[in-house]
């Protein structure tokens, strides 16, 4: 039989199982069970991000709302009704059991009584407790938009953010995704995943934001919030709150150089200690690959030259430039180095990137992302292609992304599913340099071979490496507090090494800058200093110049400048962004 002291022992034991029974009930609802097809350890709990990231909406949806006059900003702290005007909430899914939309809800606001709810609207997400989870395949939107940037000088997105959804590398599964567009259809932006439910902004939330930047000088632009999810594993989801559009009106000024400033750097968004970030080439929602169409040329653009106020080493400047009828399209262009002579070297239906000169100037090296049909590209590892500098005779390599010519020519060195690996330039004998569970990208080879710079995330934010040629002797060479260094560049002589950073979480934010620093990492110095995206970083072969992109003006253009900052020029000017320049003598 049970004395009183025995059975208060008892009690208090099962008490507690219960407690624990119902915190992991809270922590995983019973209808979570994990899809088979998902590798182990997946769902850790880690924040993640995913930057250049893309979404498209579905082509059944009309949006109806009237181009908006913003002449300052918008501010959306969801205690008035809602949606505002301006505002559009779309349930694209036709799997979640119901209508589940972005609502005004009191279940956990950054300030005042209310904020937006990934499912707490619709007829189904009305009706959903605080505590409630977002169902399997939601896919819901709330659009801003759109909204007239023709005269203004920049415009930011700010944003409050609190929740979770299922979290793992690269967020393949569920996520939140903030992006911008100029067509309602294709949004570029960050993807979020895993917990973030634990920010240092008040109650819980962290603080995001989007550059429109790129976006200046554009009639029509949208913003969009969205929530996706898979067939299993489901949490809260995200709640945003106090949303600010911030536009800064004016005309656009004309570049004069200014003196070299002291490197500083002021984020823009907490990120939480341990989260990863992401860097994608092209992250799109498409149909599986289909065997690559009969390529149809495109017209060449007629661009507006800038004549150089100096007068630039001779070459060829070789650059992405994206198509003006589809967007995801990009194409290949050559220049000389004042950006007079233009011709097309790419003409094929998708996406041709990052082109990198062979070391006799007779061929280019870039990425290709195949078309499945419209105006869409397949999500793949890429292909490396090799193409005469007349534009002949592409062929294709293997797969991957990002290639780089040994300066022999006997190798090319590039990134293929976040690691990094070398072949033979015909495409033969590849051989993995590095394996790591991160992202290892943006590998170049250093003037006398013998080393290779890259970028990765394998510390939280994106630096800048160095590794030897076999991939050995990895070493850390940039050491920014927060935000990602990317995009090495040698200089001819291997004593230097350009690079792109940006302090801010969201890619491409306003101090998006190039720093120029001794090849051992020291004396890094940035010598843009622009109000715009500054990247790209290429050296002239002498390297007395770089030849980078910039949004300073609008659009991404094409700019060179001396190798100490000033100077800087736009040499190619067209209605459509170009990026990812490459120069040879």
């Amino acid at each position: 039989m049970l004395t009183r002291k025995m059975t208060v022992v008892v009690v208090c034991i099962l008490l507690a199982v219960l407690a624990v029974g119902v915190r992991q009930a809270i922590a995983m609802p019973p209808s979570q069970t994990l899809d088979p097809g998902k590798p182990a350890g997946a769902d850790s709990g880690t924040p993640y991000i995913v930057r250049e990231a893309m979404e498209t909406m579905s082509a059944t949806i009309e949006l109806t709302q009237p181009v908006l006059s913003v002449s300052d900003s918008m501010f959306e702290d969801f205690e008035a009704a809602w949606p505002a005007p301006g505002w559009e909430l779309h349930d694209t899914s036709a799997q979640d059991g119901g209508e589940y939309l972005w609502g005004k809800r009191n279940c956990h606001p950054h300030t005042g009584g209310f904020a937006g709810w990934s499912v707490g609207g619709g007829a189904q997400g009305s009706a959903l407790s605080c505590s409630a989870t977002y169902p399997n395949y939601s896919y819901t939107w709330a659009l801003y938009g759109p909204f007239d940037l023709s005269d203004a000088l920049s415009a930011t997105l700010d944003f409050h953010f609190w929740g979770r959804t299922e979290g793992f590398s690269g967020c393949p599964f569920d996520y939140f995704f903030v992006g911008s567009s100029t067509n309602g259809q294709q949004f570029s932006g960050t993807r979020y995943c895993g917990d973030w439910s634990g920010g240092d902004a008040g109650n819980g939330y962290y603080i995001g934001d989007l550059s429109l930047n790129s976006r200046v000088g554009e009639s029509q632009v949208w913003v969009g919030f969205l929530l996706k999810s898979d067939s299993s594993v489901v949490y809260n989801g995200i709640t945003i709150d106090n949303v600010t559009l911030e536009v800064t009106g004016g005309q656009i000024p004309t570049d004069t150089p200014t003196p070299t400033p002291t490197v500083t750097s002021t984020p823009t968004v907490t990120v939480p200690p341990g989260s990863h970030s992401v860097f994608l080439p092209i992250l799109v929602k498409a149909p599986t690959a289909t065997p690559p169409p009969t390529d149809t040329p495109t017209p060449t653009p007629t661009p507006t030259i800038t004549p150089a106020p100096i007068p630039p080493e001779p070459g060829r400047i070789v650059f992405m430039s994206k198509d003006a009828q589809c967007s995801l399209f990009e194409h290949l262009y050559i220049m000389d180095s004042d950006g007079s002579n233009l011709r097309q070297l790419t003409s094929f239906a998708g996406a041709a990137e990052a082109p990198d000169w062979s070391p006799t100037g007779n061929e280019v090296a870039f990425t290709r992302y195949f078309s499945p049909g419209g105006c869409s590209i397949n999500i793949t590892d890429g292909d490396i292609y090799v193409v005469n500098a007349d534009g002949s005779s592409p062929t294709r390599l293997g797969s991957g992304h990002s290639p780089d010519w040994s300066p022999d020519g006997q190798k090319i060195v590039f990134v293929s599913h976040h690691n990094i690996y070398v072949m033979n330039a015909n495409g033969s004998n590849v051989t993995r340099l590095t394996n790591h569970p991160d992202w290892d990208s943006d590998p170049v080879w250093s003037p006398d071979g013998t080393r290779i710079a890259f970028s990765s995330d394998r510390e939280g934010d994106y630096h800048i490496y160095v590794m030897n040629a076999n991939g050995s002797g990895v070493t850390k060479l940039t050491n920014h507090p927060v935000g990602d260094a990317t995009t090495p560049a040698w200089s001819p002589n291997g004593a230097r090494i350009a690079y792109h950073y940006n302090p801010s979480v969201s890619w491409g934010g306003p101090a998006s800058e190039i720093y120029v620093m001794n090849a051992d990492g020291s004396g890094s110095v940035n010598v843009t200093n622009s109000p715009g995206l500054d990247d790209d970083p290429g050296w002239s072969p002498n390297g007395g110049y770089i030849v980078f992109a910039s949004s300073r003006q609008g659009d991404r253009d094409i700019y060179v400048m001396r190798a100490d900052g000033t100077a800087q020029t736009r040499i190619m000017n067209n209605n459509v962004n170009d990026f990812q320049p490459d120069w040879h003598r």
